[in-house]
């Protein structure tokens, strides 16, 4: 059997690919690690150092078929956690069409008091969400931070006092920081940084989509005062929008 000569296969530098993608046969390109492995190897303590096969390889369209179950699978969950996120956070501004501030005595001062108090708790709990992420996963965190925020917002059906207004607001932030890097941290786990732009545009599109739909809804939500004696906005809490 005649000896065959091994293919010379390029590097990254050669291809003017990125560190991720080598091809070794322009006629049938294949994708892999290999002349990485001596390059940039897995620290000890990095988390996926266990699935490191500097030998795999596969074909490009291989890859077109993971990155595409991946947005059906990964980048819509993504999206309509985004759009519950976005729901909540807008519906104070809706219940102020419903005579929010009227009903509780509130007056102006202590909406912008209650929002700045939003503030101040969402960003002071964006490192250690990150922290917990880390510590604990995803897939633990961020459901767990939904199901607390729709919590605290759904408790806001019940708000009599300005206190109450005020520690729900506190309560709603600190259950929402994190949640957006940690989601945006999540899809980098999943995607190269070309792919991710477009899906990171994808996402922050859901943002106004989410506004449009959650004023609709509210619209016809807050059209439910004095049904069982309730105001509209005690509806709009309720019905988690």
């Amino acid at each position: 059997m005649a000896d065959v000569e091994p293919t010379a296969r390029k590097t990254a530098s050669d291809s003017g690919k990125d560190a991720v993608s080598i091809y070794q046969d322009s006629d049938a390109p294949v994708i892999g690690r290999e002349n990485l492995s001596d390059l940039v190897p897995p620290h000890e303590s990095y988390e996926g150092k266990h699935r490191w096969d500097p030998a795999a390889t596969w074909t490009e369209a291989e890859e077109r078929k993971v990155v595409r179950i991946t947005d059906i699978k990964l980048l819509t969950m993504l999206c309509i956690m985004f759009f519950g996120l976005q729901l909540d956070r807008g519906n104070l501004s809706n219940a102020l069409a419903d005579d929010f501030l009227k009903d509780l005595k509130l007056s102006s001062d202590d909406y912008n008091n209650g929002t700045t108090i939003q503030l101040v708790c969402f960003l002071a709990a964006e490192f250690p969400i990150q922290f917990l992420t880390k510590r604990f996963g995803f897939k633990y965190v961020l459901p767990t931070m939904m199901m607390m925020w729709g919590t605290v917002s759904w408790t806001q059906a019940w708000i009599t006092t300005r206190a109450g207004f005020y520690v729900t607001r506190a309560l709603i932030g600190a259950c929402e920081g994190g949640f957006i890097p940690g989601t945006i941290l999540f899809a980098t786990y999943f995607y190269t940084s070309k792919e991710l732009s477009v899906r990171l545009a994808v996402f922050w599109s859901t943002l106004n989509v989410a506004r449009v739909i959650s004023a609709l809804l509210a619209a016809g939500i807050l059209k439910m005062r004095g049904i069982g004696g309730h105001t509209g906005w005690f509806w709009l809490f309720l019905l988690g929008m």
